[in-house]
């Protein structure tokens, strides 16, 4: 309610004092405060996060390290844990340094005050540029004949905002500019942009004149004579008026809602990275098999792929896959070894058999 309530003022009042140009943000101290305790609280959360996922490794490795690969799948899991863990530290400080809490606009604060030097197109006796531009009405800057070409150039320092001027001039015919342009430049040199213009019957005093396009944001300034007496243009007064500065504030009460959100959530997805991690290798080193545990016997499909590579047929017919053994598999050759006669005769027994057999066929 209340940042509605001076933002609403701020709205209110802008238009009455002649509108606004913005301004660095303020940041209330308890704000930046806020920001170094969140940091604080996400370290120790993240830190939380890894010390309960690594207690859990611990765990596993008491149950499952005798078994063969469990300890270098658990050490790589532990190190996995620790760049979850770096990574979103390094993103929790990236998110700190880089949030801008968010602005409330408060009432307008001060208006700008300018620095001029200025410049002329010609200059008569000791009447210098600098008299019209030294907040003085009694002071003036005198060009040489004839008024129209002349000019005076105002250099306020920096690029600032502006929305209305006043040009104080002579009153007698001869020493003044029946028309005159306003114009604005990012440079001396130009380009100039018009922003006012007296086309004929321009009054000596102009008052404040509003620029009808609205404000304008520019550091050089001068007033151009287009039409005018024949002894010179007598400028006593060229005044600029800034707009005054938006003072924009975050709100105490709720700067850190945004930078507490992001935060929470980078928490929220390490723990989810650690949790996989963790499951992983879970499973991973349960399906080792047990230490001094026989390797299980793969056994082939048929009688040929039980004679390729390393597979010995424990009886001549083959009748089922439970007589196919892999030395290879059960790390068993050396049975096979001291089996090789008994193996060699029932071998020799089946070329008698198959020779006898196509003796018979003959």
């Amino acid at each position: 309610m209340r940042a509605r309530t001076v933002l609403a003022a701020a709205l209110i009042l802008g238009p009455l004092l002649g509108g606004a140009t913005p301004a660095a943000a303020v940041i209330p101290q308890s704000c930046v405060d806020g920001m170094v305790s969140l940091m604080q609280q996400t370290t120790m959360d993240l830190d939380s996060a890894y010390r309960l996922h690594q207690a859990t490794l611990d765990e596993l490795r008491l149950a499952f390290g005798d078994r063969d690969g469990a300890s270098a799948q658990l050490d790589a899991a532990t190190t996995s844990l620790l760049n979850v863990q770096t990574a979103a530290l390094n993103a929790a400080v990236n998110a700190v340094n880089s949030y801008q809490p968010p602005l409330t606009a408060t009432m307008p604060g001060p208006v700008p005050t300018l620095t001029y030097s200025a410049a002329g197109s010609t200059t008569w006796s000791v009447y210098v540029p600098a008299n019209a531009v030294d907040a003085n009405d009694t002071t003036k800057w005198s060009s040489t004949n004839p008024v129209a070409g002349n000019w005076l150039m105002a250099d306020v320092g920096a690029a600032v905002q502006i929305d209305r001027f006043r040009v104080l001039q002579a009153s007698h015919p001869d020493w003044q500019a029946w028309g005159y342009r306003v114009q604005s430049a990012d440079a001396p040199a130009g380009p100039w942009t018009d922003l006012h213009q007296y086309t004929g019957g321009a009054p000596a005093d102009s008052g404040v004149v509003a620029f009808a396009a609205g404000p304008v944001t520019a550091r050089y300034w001068r007033v151009l004579a287009d039409r005018g007496g024949g002894n010179g243009w007598e400028v006593f007064t060229f005044t600029l008026f800034p707009r005054a500065i938006v003072v924009a504030t975050a709100d105490p009460d709720s700067c850190l809602d945004g930078l507490a959100l992001q935060l929470q959530e980078l928490v929220a997805a390490a723990a989810a990275a650690m949790d996989a991690v963790v499951a992983d290798v879970r499973l991973s080193v349960a399906l080792l098999p047990l230490p001094g545990a026989a390797p299980t016997v793969v056994v082939p499909t048929s009688k040929d792929a039980c004679k390729d590579g390393g597979w010995k047929l424990s009886t001549l017919g083959f009748k089922n896959q439970g007589q196919c053994v892999s030395w290879v598999v059960a790390g068993r050759r050396n049975v096979a070894e001291k089996n090789k006669g008994l193996t060699d005769k029932i071998e020799n027994e089946d070329k008698s058999k198959t020779g006898a057999e196509k003796k018979d066929k003959n």
